[in-house]
């Protein structure tokens, strides 16, 4: 998947969705979707003068642009009130985002949350948007073939300023690192026990450490005795 971090204007944005973060009670447009609403004829500045677009936590609304700008639809994620507003609830509204954009089969998204982020720093605003991407997109490959294909991400772009750009490259990095360590730890607790074995165990563990430049120490059954390990070794016998 490709995840990257811009700074070019929304409006020449090539991408599936364009979302952005909206806080509740807007209703005036963002200064940050001129341009859009511009090319769009006036329909944005129009919606949020009707109390159209809602900013309400855990709400999303999708609005087809007919090919006025280069992304194909726009979706005004809610991330309700301004004093509440978190990194947590910056995550899970870049979660709910991916699964409704992927119900639409939406795969490349661009985000900006820029304007409604409040004081929360442009790199924490990538670290939450990117790992609730991915946690929201995570599926199990399983031991049996899907009936359908469902649709996954392609790409993952967060739009930053020319001054917070670097900053939301770290976050990016940040927020790719902890949605693949959840997601790893996911596949592993979904492993159905015949299958994850304590070698198994053992062999992902190593993988991870040999890829990241970590130390790992494996015990044996011999050094889990001498450790007096017995509860641990009495399961694994039970298996």
């Amino acid at each position: 998947m490709k995840i990257e971090v811009v700074t070019e204007g929304l409006h020449t944005l090539q991408a599936d969705c364009l979302i952005i973060g909206i806080l509740k009670d807007s209703n005036t447009l963002p200064v940050v979707l001129s341009e859009v609403d511009q090319a769009m004829g006036g329909t944005l500045a129009s919606l949020f003068a009707a109390g159209e677009i809602s900013g309400k936590k855990k709400e999303t609304q999708i609005i087809h642009t007919m090919g006025k700008i280069a992304a194909r639809r726009i979706m005004f994620a809610g991330l309700g009130d301004k004093d509440e507003l978190s990194f947590e609830g910056l995550r899970e509204a870049g979660a709910r985002a991916v699964k409704e954009a992927l119900k639409a089969n939406l795969t490349s998204l661009a985000f900006f949350f820029g304007e409604a982020a409040g004081t929360l720093a442009s790199g924490e605003v990538a670290h939450a948007i990117v790992e609730g991407a991915l946690l929201a997109n995570y599926r199990f490959p399983g031991y049996h073939k899907e009936t359908e294909d469902k649709p996954a991400l392609q790409s993952v772009t967060v739009v930053s300023s020319n001054e917070t750009e670097e900053e939301a490259k770290e976050g990016v990095r940040i927020g790719e690192v902890y949605a693949n360590g959840t997601n790893l730890a996911r596949d592993l607790v979904n492993m159905p026990g015949n299958y994850l074995t304590p070698t198994v165990l053992a062999e992902k563990a190593k993988e991870v450490a040999e890829r990241h430049g970590m130390e790992v120490e494996i015990l044996e059954q011999k050094d889990m005795e001498n450790y007096g390990m017995g509860g641990l070794l009495g399961v694994n016998q039970a298996r």
